[in-house]
């Protein structure tokens, strides 16, 4: 059975294109209180907005590796209203730029398949 945090993540990010809701609507998803949100998360080591991020990473990882949609497509695609905010989010937790990302995800994928 998935812990909190993976069942929250799941349900939080179908909706990311709308932008991310607010920790009183996760609450709701999630059939809680804010408060006991807070808490789970707390227990997990993020804070609601740490969470997001990391939805909202996982998500962009797999969309540039998975997908030809655009940088920016994807970043829209994630709920940034300016995909400049986008690639600053994305490369400070990867550390590289999202087209940075992309060259180096294809050219795993194809020395893998060789």
């Amino acid at each position: 059975m998935p812990d909190f945090k993976t069942s929250l993540k799941a349900v939080l990010s179908t909706y990311l294109a709308d932008g991310a809701p607010p920790v009183g609507v996760a609450a709701e998803l999630a059939s809680t209180s804010i408060r006991s949100l807070q808490r789970h998360l707390k227990e997990s080591g993020l804070t609601y907005s740490e969470l997001l991020a990391e939805i909202r990473f996982d998500s962009a990882r797999q969309l540039l590796a998975e997908t030809d949609l655009s940088v920016l497509d994807v970043s829209l695609e994630l709920g940034y209203k300016d995909p400049s905010n986008f690639a600053r989010a994305f490369r400070r937790l990867a550390g590289v730029s999202p087209r940075e990302y992309r060259k180096i995800s294809t050219t795993n994928a194809v020395a893998i398949a060789a």
